[in-house]
């Protein structure tokens, strides 16, 4: 059962929050929040291959454990701070609870942070 958890890799949740700017009003920005250990896999199903080439978005799969991902949910790969976001719902997919191996999966695709839009790196200890 090592062998699982020995691929999962750091990632962080990406957090919205909101700054006032210079007019008055308010700017979106996002920070980096709660690290947990997943796998992100690229989908190579037929469907997902088809799909990439209409719409020019990769699809992946997201492996967690331990950690309960939501709709929209946005998460940063800390290895070369890829961005993803959750476009499925996990907790279709989670392992009863009698299983040795507590794992769940969602799909998402790679995201990009709106122009303009600040990623907050906080306190998290990672650059």
């Amino acid at each position: 059962m090592a062998l699982i958890y020995d691929i999962m890799e750091s990632y962080h949740m990406v957090d919205k929050t909101t700054r006032d700017d210079a007019y008055g009003g308010v700017k979106p920005g996002y920070q980096l929040g709660a690290s947990f250990q997943a796998k992100v896999i690229k989908d190579s199903s037929t469907e997902a291959t088809v799909a990439e080439k209409q719409t020019s978005t990769e699809y992946f799969t997201v492996v967690t454990k331990g950690v309960k991902l939501d709709y929209h949910d946005i998460f940063r790969r800390d290895s070369d701070k890829e961005y993803f976001i959750v476009t499925s719902r996990q907790k279709d997919s989670e392992a009863p609870k009698q299983s040795t191996v507590q794992l769940a999966k969602a799909t998402c695709e790679r995201w990009e942070v709106p122009n303009g839009v600040i990623v907050d790196e906080g306190s998290s200890g990672t650059t």
